[in-house]
């Protein structure tokens, strides 16, 4: 048996109670041998060239052989039997690392145990000595850590064991025989012996939990809490699980207790057998006593009933996240004048938890240093050891190479001086004491907040990632995208707060008011017209030739007149085309600027990586966007000659004629230009007025006067169908707007308003909905883990919430002078308080809510001095800036997606350096899902006791059990809490030219407790405290 496990407590097989060839009804090899050769032949060969021959392993292993054969001495059979008991189990166990406790019944042998004891001592087979007995009906196992009594070996203590509780022989009238004192006194033996007690096949007619009967169990409360802790132990961890039940029905049962099992074998072949479920007894300490008694230490974590540990399957199923062992050597050709430091330094490290000591100065920080370099931690920038005001100096670590070596068989290696490969991915995270202690005293808690980010972000799937390195980057993407959205969505919504606007200043009083003086002004303005009629001035022309003459010539007039207005109205057409053509050719060039800058855009997209990797060689085929040129040129061309015949059309004929255009072409050109003919029109029209007489000019006149009169009068009144905004019958029509239809597309504006609204809100909760999927995975780990946290309250809100400026905004925009809900500052900030007070702005019903309080507030004055009928009030007296106070309530500019992590209640950036170095460790080792080996340096430097107490201790438990943790620590008693699997103890020795060495092994091994003791200074209260909580013995 080795004496060194230096791999720290690791799982092992454990039988705990195994009857040996004593037993009466031991099962001899001999029965079973046949298949034994059947099945494994090559086993079978080599445990008969073991023990000599297969006739001696036949024999060896037969009661007749040990009882009755006179050939050999008691002695020698005990040792010929112990031969074969150790090589068959190693041998048909594939030589691994397994404990057995033997346990016969009222052990009498002289030298069985001693033998096989000494038989194991090379072996992978570690032997427990024990024995079995029965005390009150009740059985029991005791297992001996030493000799005691003065006795020289086992066989005679177990005997004198057996006297002292009353059982001075192995059987009484062919039964086995009963311990004839209490159960109290046997206890109390069993600590005088420094022994260990466990209750046999508990729940079996002979056990601690059997049914009513042979024994009386009246008092099993009393047994049962005489110790504060109970070994228990089943055949099968099915019968376990039942007692388990039973035993959380009945609350009198106050004691802890922990179960183990025992395959109570009376053959080799069924020694260290699963039960019938394919479950073993599996106890993670070293094969030894001590191992033993760790799990009345730590029940939880010492013991499995199952087929594999959980940390064993993964370990198997991701072997290249757990590092195997560590190596440290000089380089070839180094001559130690600089010092010996690491030379053939080889360190097997635990999967779970490894706990690296030492006093000050013995190289602790130099392991975490060289395991992060290996490992391609990025945090090697503030190393501690490898750097260069210290092994880096002067070139001295480039005499060194480290090795790690992984599960996998895979290995990793770097020279000292060597750098992290920035293109690699970290093969291990490792917190160094420095970079620890930089963040947890960031003042604003940003970069701090980061790296809370980075263990955050792990919790999201690959596909809600988007290929994304980190989680800043992801929601740049996401609310770029957003930000686009929502900002078309804003410039709609001030379309329709324009509206708004109008529409409450045209339904204000004033605006009325304003209406009714204006028809009343235009109503005397009618009256005072209707006075200015022009005199009626008869026609003179009463001689019919004359009439006639006149009337011919007022005819050529009025064709003239019918003329003129038909030109104008080509000439006002030829300048609307004009126009028109103009900015068509205006808009195509445009046009043209704008798909050349599209064309431009989609070449950059179509080249983007991204784009690339979706399409390959056919990303350019994607998208087609192209012009057709020879429209564009026809359209162009087309417009240009409409342009040419409109402007020809108001040329006047001195503008023709200065074309210098041949005599045919300005002739026609001449003929054909509306301009030319409409002077031609007016001028032979005004030649015609003039050969009217007076008298006639004079009724002309009238008429034309007359003309305009009625223009007048119907440009005050208003043509109903063509209502001015300055005429009565538009005032008119305003009036009745105002009462019938302006409510109504108010009404319908302001619905619009909080459409538009709530898609500004969904918009935002597209990046809030990042957050969520990162809190309910969050949520769901910190629950798993709410018996550790308990009293240590990790929320993360994930949201929207409400600027703290909101308020101030909003009274901003507010006239706090005027008359109505907000007038005061202060009673303005209160009303705001009481607005949002028990509004959830993640619900879009409160959010609604808050903006029609905010509404309702300005159009009616709520204060409690103001009688009802004084109550109503008007947005446009109270706010200067409508357009701009509805831009800001409706769209949602104060709304911030929020993502905030809060330890018990505080933010951030409240709390002290070491609530967020607590709140560090605790996200990594309990919300990390990256899972590969932690490596802590000293992080009780950052906390306070009460942290490493209540919180450090509980999730390194946690993390262990699925992620290697390498801790680094000045404080040994943080690792003997914290049960940690293996202690590294390293020293440097000055004065051997700076060597290093280092030492490991399990808490319970008795060469890693002085060390432990050493770097204590003599004290050992972490192992005191650990004995107090967990102690086997007796209550008294």
């Amino acid at each position: 048996m080795s004496s060194n496990f230096n791999r720290g407590s690791e799982w092992r097989k454990w039988d705990l109670q195994v009857q040996t060839i004593l037993d009466d009804g031991y099962v001899s090899i001999s029965i079973y041998a046949n298949d034994l050769k059947a099945a494994e032949p090559e086993k079978w060969e080599e445990l008969c060239q073991l023990v000599g021959s297969e006739d001696q392993v036949l024999k060896y292993d037969s009661r007749n052989y040990y009882y009755s054969d006179k050939t050999d001495n008691a002695k020698t059979k005990a040792n010929n039997y112990a031969k074969v008991f150790i090589g068959f189990l190693e041998i048909f166990h594939n030589h691994e690392e397994m404990v057995v406790c033997l346990t016969d019944h009222n052990y009498y042998d002289d030298n069985l145990i001693d033998s096989l004891l000494k038989a194991s001592k090379n072996s992978v087979i570690t032997i427990l000595p024990g024995v079995e007995v029965n005390v009150g009906g009740v059985h029991q196992l005791i297992i001996f850590n030493e000799t005691c009594y003065g006795k020289s070996n086992f066989s005679e203590t177990i005997k004198h064991f057996l006297s002292r509780i009353g059982v001075d022989n192995a059987k009484t009238e062919g039964v086995l025989t009963v311990s004839s004192v209490s159960y109290e006194d046997v206890v109390k033996e069993v600590n005088r012996c420094s022994a260990f007690l466990m209750y046999a096949h508990c729940n079996s007619t002979k056990g601690l939990f059997q049914e009513r009967g042979k024994t009386d169990r009246t008092h099993l409360a009393n047994q049962f809490n005489f110790q504060t802790i109970n070994v228990l132990q089943a055949q099968a961890k099915s019968s376990a699980d039942t007692t388990n039940a039973y035993i959380r029905t009945l609350p009198s049962l106050k004691s802890r207790h922990v179960f183990t099992l025992g395959s109570d074998a009376r053959s080799l072949k069924d020694t260290l057998q699963h039960d019938s479920d394919g479950n073993y007894c599996w106890v993670k300490a070293d094969p030894t006593f001590y191992g033993l008694q760790q799990i009345t230490y730590e029940p939880d974590a010492r013991v499995f009933l199952g087929t594999t540990p959980p940390i064993d399957e993964i370990v198997e199923l991701e072997p290249t996240r757990f590092i195997e062992k560590l190596k440290i050597n000089q380089v070839a050709g180094y001559d130690e004048s600089r010092g010996v430091w690491f030379k053939e330094i080889e360190i097997p490290l635990n999967p779970e938890m490894v706990a690296i000591i030492g006093n000050k100065g013995s190289g602790k920080s130099a392991i975490a240093d060289i395991l992060g370099l290996v490992g391609e931690s990025k945090s090697m920038d503030v190393a501690s050891f490898l750097n260069s005001k210290r092994f880096r100096k002067a070139g001295l670590a480039r005499n060194f190479n480290a090795e790690i070596t992984w599960a996998s068989g895979d290995t990793d290696s770097k020279n000292l001086s060597d750098d992290v490969d920035p293109t690699s991915k970290e093969k291990v995270k490792y917190l160094p004491q420095s970079w620890f202690e930089e963040l947890t005293n960031d003042l604003d808690g940003r970069e701090f907040s980061k790296e809370l980010e980075k263990v955050v972000y792990t919790h999201l799937d690959e596909t809600e990632k988007l290929d994304y390195d980190s989680f800043a980057d992801l929601l740049q993407y996401k609310s770029s995208s957003v930000d686009d959205d929502i900002s078309e969505l804003q410039a709609q919504l001030h379309g329709v707060n324009v509206n708004v606007a109008s529409y409450l200043k045209k339904l204000h009083p004033n605006y009325s008011k304003e209406l009714q003086s204006e028809l009343a002004q235009k109503r005397r303005e009618l009256d005072a017209h209707l006075k200015l009629e022009p005199t009626k001035v008869e026609n003179p022309d009463k001689n019919k030739g004359d009439a006639d003459t006149t009337n011919s010539v007022m005819q050529q007039i009025q064709r003239l007149d019918a003329s003129i207005a038909t030109l104008n109205a080509a000439l006002r057409t030829s300048v609307d085309n004009h126009v028109v053509i103009g900015r068509k050719l205006h808009n195509l060039s445009s046009f043209k600027e704008d798909i050349s800058r599209i064309q431009r855009n989609v070449s950059e997209i179509l080249s983007d990586a991204k784009v690339v990797e979706i399409f390959g060689d056919q990303a350019d085929d994607a998208v087609k966007i192209t012009l057709n040129d020879q429209l564009v040129r026809q359209t162009q061309a087309s417009l240009n000659q409409e342009l040419k015949v409109e402007k020809e059309k108001i040329l006047t004929e001195a503008e023709i004629k200065e074309l210098g255009l041949p005599v045919q072409e300005e002739e026609v050109l001449l003929k054909s230009s509306p301009q030319v003919q409409l002077d031609i029109a007016t001028n032979t029209r005004n030649d015609l007025k003039a050969t009217l007489e007076k008298p006639q000019e004079l009724y002309q006149k009238y008429l034309e006067d007359h003309k305009l009169w009625v223009g007048r009068k119907l440009a005050i009144e208003g043509v109903t169908n063509e209502l001015g905004k300055d005429t009565i019958n538009y005032y008119l029509a305003e009036l009745k707007n105002v009462e019938e239809s302006y409510p109504k597309k108010l009404q319908e504006q302001k619905d619009l308003q909080k459409k538009i609204s709530l898609q500004i809100y969904d918009k935002k909760n597209e990046v809030v909905k990042i957050y969520e999927s990162v809190k309910s995975k969050v949520d769901t780990v910190i629950a798993a883990n709410q018996p550790s946290v308990e009293d240590y309250s990790i929320n993360i809100e994930a949201g929207v919430t409400i600027s703290p400026e909101f308020r101030n905004e909003i009274l901003d925009g507010i006239n706090l002078r005027a008359r109505g809900s907000y007038m005061g500052k202060e009673a303005g900030y209160a009303l705001l308080g009481r607005i949002l007070d028990d509004k959830d702005p993640n619900i879009p019903e409160d959010l609604i809510a808050i903006q029609d309080a905010v509404n309702e507030n300005l159009d009616e004055d709520l204060r409690t001095e103001i009688k009802d009928e004084e109550r109503q009030r008007y947005v446009g007296d109270q706010v200067n800036d409508i357009v701009g106070f509805y831009d800001y309530l409706y769209g949602l500019d104060y709304l911030a997606e929020n993502y905030q992590l809060r330890l018990d209640n505080k933010n951030i950036e409240s709390l002290s350096p070491g609530e967020k170095g607590a709140l560090l460790l605790v996200f990594y080792l309990m919300l990390d899902q990256d899972n590969i080996p932690l490596i802590i340096d000293q992080p009780e430097d950052n906390l306070d006791n009460q942290s490493v107490a209540k919180i450090l201790v509980e999730f390194i438990k946690g993390a262990k059990s699925h992620r290697q943790i390498i801790l680094v620590t000045h404080n040994p008693n943080l690792a003997i809490v914290a049960d940690a699997e293996q202690v590294v103890y390293t020293h440097f020795d000055k004065n051997e030219n700076n060597t290093f060495t280092a030492v490991s092994g399990s808490i319970e091994d008795a060469e890693m407790n002085k060390h432990i003791v050493d770097v204590l200074e003599g004290t050992m209260p972490a192992f005191d405290k650990r004995r107090l909580r967990y102690n086997g013995s007796y209550k008294h």
